[in-house]
């Protein structure tokens, strides 16, 4: 029986069936990869032939210096690039590893094991009676143990803070006199305003260069000044915690970081409502110093543990000058 053979012309091709042949020259790329194929074959023939242990994957063939083709040097990437990192699962191509990245949970998941406790059966059936039992105890990794411990130190911390709130924050003062009860004391957290006027706000403004902190400083001492004004007091000096005020008249202690809070936001209230700075401004600095002084205005207890620094360094300031009203320096 006579076979004819198609052969192209351009590449080497051949084949028996006429089809085949028209569908290859009809291809306009089929014969570029073909004969790049072919190249391909002969160099990794041509290295082998030099007695060098050749891999399909020509994974030898840079080490030789011989110059090989990008399909050759990345076959070895492409090997390590599709397998999951998550489970180590080694995928044949990225769209195969994309599919699975969306189901993956982290392990690769063995037919006869069970998914709650991870135990290995020998065979399905002991597998099925150990599920239908439902004596199963959820397997627990580092991540989760360590997830157990936050959720304890979150408890415990929350029982802290509702202890701290429920103790009286009043102790009144029936042996030390820290305060002249001839003078007509304000409450510590509605002080007099009447003798800073505008002027003096701007004057003190333009002094510390829009910087908030400084200028908090400022007012600060200066919202202290009058006898009327100085209300508050820290009986042990820079170690104190608890602060001695006066509120309606009568002595008592309140915790000092609540105290400050209260001071810096009365004089961040000032600033604002004295309507000498301007707030229409687009640039960063002065947008800056409105948000430190919007969140100056917005502290109180509850949002000790997520003060700023620049909250914490105003209240570091308001110490040092209760400090120094203490001294007599103010």
């Amino acid at each position: 029986m006579y076979n004819k053979k198609w052969i192209c012309k351009k590449c080497g091709y051949e084949t028996n069936k006429k089809q085949n042949y028209e569908t290859h020259i009809g291809r306009q790329a089929a014969c570029e990869k073909r004969l790049k194929r072919l190249n391909d074959e002969t160099l990794c023939q041509n290295v082998a032939n030099m007695g060098v242990s050749v891999t399909p994957e020509c994974q030898n063939v840079a080490n030789m210096g011989v110059s090989v083709t990008p399909e050759c040097q990345t076959v070895a990437q492409n090997k390590a690039t599709f397998n999951c990192m998550k489970c180590n699962k080694k995928l044949a191509n990225k769209r195969n590893l994309e599919r699975h990245l969306v189901v993956c949970k982290g392990f690769h998941v063995n037919s006869l094991e069970c998914s709650i406790c991870r135990i290995t059966f020998l065979n399905r059936s002991a597998k099925s009676r150990h599920i239908k039992a439902g004596n199963c105890i959820p397997f627990k990794d580092d991540k989760d143990s360590r997830i157990k411990e936050l959720e304890e130190e979150l408890e415990e911390k929350n029982k802290q803070l509702e202890e701290e709130r429920a103790r009286p924050t009043t102790i009144y003062n029936t042996t030390n006199n820290y305060f002249d009860h001839s003078i007509n004391y304000n409450n510590y957290d509605n002080l007099s305003v009447d003798h800073i006027t505008k002027d003096d706000i701007k004057r003190l403004f333009n002094n510390c260069r829009m910087q908030y902190p400084e200028l908090s400083e400022d007012v600060t001492r200066m919202l202290l000044k009058p006898k009327e004004n100085q209300c508050i007091y820290l009986p042990e000096g820079q170690k104190s915690n608890i602060c001695a005020v006066i509120k309606d008249g009568v002595e008592m202690r309140k915790p000092l970081i609540r105290v400050l809070n209260d001071l810096g936001a009365q004089t961040a209230i000032l600033i604002r409502d004295s309507n000498v700075i301007e707030r229409n401004k687009k640039d960063v600095v002065n947008n800056q110093f409105w948000a430190d002084n919007r969140n100056a205005c917005g502290l109180n207890i509850s949002d000790i543990e997520y003060m700023t620094d620049t909250d914490k360094e105003i209240a570091q300031r308001n110490k040092n000058i209760v400090l120094d009203m203490c001294d007599g320096k103010i």
